[in-house]
Formats: C-alpha cells, structure tokens, sequence
C-alpha cells in the first residue's frame, strides 16, 4: 500500500501532488459537501453524478469514480500543528475512513481525528469548487491550493505571501519528489512553475485565470536556487466566489423546480437532489402524485415526498398483464438506449483518440517521454502505464487538453454527420 502525506504548510494541510487532478478534485468536493456536518455526524451521502459534475468530470462510467474513492481511502496524511501553549501535536489518518456506493449514491465518512482537522478553517483552506472545476493540470491545482491559504490575508492587506519552501518541500507537495527529472530546477521551472503561474493568473487565452494572481519569488544559496515563495493579489477583474455557487448551480436543475414547487424547502430540497438520483426522486414524485389524485394523502403533499423518499415508498403491484405489459415496453426501450449508448460511446471514443493523437503530434519524442514519466508518477504501481495509449494515460492527457469537452462534443458531431 503506497503512502502519500498531507504537508502541512504554514497554517493549511495540503494534499501530496501524488494524487492526480481528478483525485484532487473529488477531495475538495467531499469535503465541501460534507463540511457543515464534519463534527455532527460520521456517514455522509453525495450521489455520484453530482459529485463528477462539481469535480468536472463528465462520464456515466463509475469506474473511475470507484477508483479515486479506492485511491483516497488508502491515502495516509500528516499533520502538525502548533497549539497555542507552544507544544505541537502531530497525526497520522487515512484521508477516507471508508466509501461505498449504492444506487448511485456513495456513503463515505472520515475518521474522527480526520474530521476534527478538516473542520479547523485554520488547518485546512477550502476553495471554491467554481474555480477548481476550471484547472487542467494538476500542478497547478496544487500550487492554488498552497496560495489559498493565505486569501484571508488579502481582506486586510494588499497582498500575501506564502511561507518560504525548500525546493526538496515543494517537489514533495507537488508530488515529483521520486522523479530524477525535476531535481533539475529549470525543468520544474520550465514544466511546473511557470504553467502553474500562468493557468492560476489566467497569463493567456488558453486559462481562464482564478480570484488571485501569484508571483515566484526565490532565494539562492551561492549560485543555486534553494527555496521559493509565492507572492498573493487578488485579482482586480474577479471577485472571489462564495461556496453557494454550488447550491445555486442545484436551484437551477430541473428536479429542484419540481421538488420546491410541491412544497418542499429550499434547503431539504437541496439536501434530496445531493442524497438521491434523479430517477429516484422523480419516482417518488410521480408516486405522490399518484397517490395524491387518488385521494391517499392525509397531511401535506411534501411530507408525503419526504417519507416517500426516505423509505423508498413501492408502487401498487399491478396485474399480470399490465405487469407483462409494461415489462416487455421496457426491454424494447432498454434494448433501444442500449443501442445508443453504443454508439454513443464508439463516437466518444473515435472523437478521444482524434484529440489525443492531435496532442501528442505537437510533441517532440524528448517531451512524451517526460509525460509518460509524469503520468506514471501520478497513478498507483497497479496503474502505471507502459505507454501513452493505455486507458489510464488517455484519461490523464484528455484532463490537459484545453477546452476537451467543447472539443469532443464538436468532433463526435462531425463523426456522427
């Protein structure tokens, strides 16, 4: 079992760069999700598709949901943090006590010590799952993460600036620390410092740029460079986003409509559309309705749908004939979206590998053959590829190309034609 630390850095715990931009991704999602009940309870509920959705990660596979969930819970992290007596007290937990999925929901918990740490906004910065969703490397989210720590200080001055890390520190927060090829100081300049600086200020048309601009700032010893420091604005031209934009992104589905326009509150409504699938909440809903037409609900429609929902209500059992009716419409229709599927995922495929092949020809040979060692580096020993044209290498080098979703949707269409 591989054992990759959480460094604490000044005053924030930050995930070891061993863990891949998506896997980086999903930490801070569960988090958010289950922050305002960290201390209160132990299981927490997120259905999947929400949770790819505010990670960025478009796919009806759960494969690799599972995958990240299995890397997570098998992810030791660190901690040491300095009391106010002076004295220091250091831990060690698995970043997820455990995960499981069901019905397209996962239940996932972490330990207690785990909790308590993750719940101290001094320990732990969070971010805003807006502007994470925009990151393509997962560098750079790392670098962001390092800086937003220190965005509280920003209220109160006109910039900030990190603690002074050794370059051996910083190798190990980015997780390149194993790596002969980044003990070279210009190639982590030239490879992950600068891209991390110019994706977090938005340098170019290709980023869309975040709520904070950084400078590298670096001290030598003798001719080498030894440490380095970032230096924090905000940005003028975005305001920094609150974590509601989540819940606003919720408000605005389809389901949520349907849920508040029963009677439902706003915030059980949300906490339904976070517990429970689509398909099962329109179930219930459609269930109540029924049951409301017939005349079989005593109190409220929307106490109805809570209990509903929560105890998973069944419908009447229906005839032989209707059962066999229906039964039959619904193998046609299954065998139909299955077709589909099938063809949506073959186009999905040609329109992948188009995008990567067109990637990787504005590659020399020198910089594949550092890609392929950075992408090893990322994924665990059962994972790591031999080439670039292994799923697993695939998936990471589509999460570097700009503007993928965009571009694959245009190209499936093109296929599809």
């Amino acid at each position: 079992m591989s054992r990759k630390d959480l460094i604490k850095h000044s005053s924030a715990i930050h995930a070891s760069g061993q863990l891949s931009l998506l896997e980086r991704k999903f930490v801070n999602v569960l988090l958010f999700h289950s922050y305002d009940n960290l201390l209160l309870q132990r299981q927490h509920k997120i259905r999947i598709s929400y949770l790819c959705e505010l990670a960025g990660y478009n796919s009806n596979d759960d494969r690799s949901a599972k995958l990240v969930l299995q890397k997570l819970a098998r992810t030791a992290i660190t901690w040491d943090v300095l009391n106010t007596d002076g004295t220091s007290k250091w831990g060690v937990s698995s970043l997820l006590a455990s995960a499981e999925i069901e019905n397209g929901v996962c239940t996932y918990e972490y330990s207690e010590a785990m909790a308590k740490q993750l719940a101290n906004p001094e320990v732990y910065g969070r971010i805003s799952l807006h502007i994470q969703k925009t990151f393509t490397s997962g560098h750079s989210l790392t670098v962001y993460e390092i800086c937003s720590s220190y965005k509280g200080i920003l209220k109160k001055r006109a910039k900030a600036y990190t603690k002074w890390m050794s370059l051996d520190s910083f190798r190990v927060l980015l997780g390149v620390d194993s790596t002969d090829y980044y003990h070279d100081f210009r190639r982590l300049n030239e490879r992950i410092i600068k891209p991390a600086v110019n994706e977090i200020n938005g340098s170019t048309k290709k980023y869309a740029g975040t709520d904070i601009f950084i400078e590298p700032e670096f001290n030598k010893e003798g001719r080498k460079i030894s440490e380095l420091r970032f230096k924090i604005i905000s940005h003028p031209q975005k305001p920094i986003p609150v974590e509601e934009d989540a819940r606003d992104e919720m408000r605005e589905l389809e389901i949520y409509t349907r849920l508040v326009e029963c009677g439902m509150s706003d915030k059980l409504a949300l906490h339904m559309i976070k517990t429970h699938t689509e398909a099962y909440i329109n179930e219930k809903l459609d269930l109540a309705e029924a049951a409301e037409k017939k005349g079989s609900i005593t109190h409220s429609f929307a106490g109805y749908l809570k209990q509903a929902l929560d105890e998973d209500y069944q419908p009447p059992v229906k005839t032989n004939k209707a059962r066999a009716e229906n039964e039959i419409k619904a193998d046609i229709e299954e065998r139909e979206r299955q077709a589909f599927l099938r063809t949506e995922r073959e186009l999905k495929d040609q329109a992948t590998k188009i995008l990567v092949d067109e990637y990787l020809e504005a590659k020399t040979s020198k910089e594949k053959l550092a890609l392929l060692e950075e992408i090893r580096d990322i994924l665990p020993s059962p994972l790591k590829p031999k080439s670039l044209d292994t799923p697993q290498a695939v998936h990471l080098m589509c999460e570097r190309i700009p503007n993928f979703k965009e571009k694959l949707k245009a190209v499936m269409v093109v296929l599809g034609e």
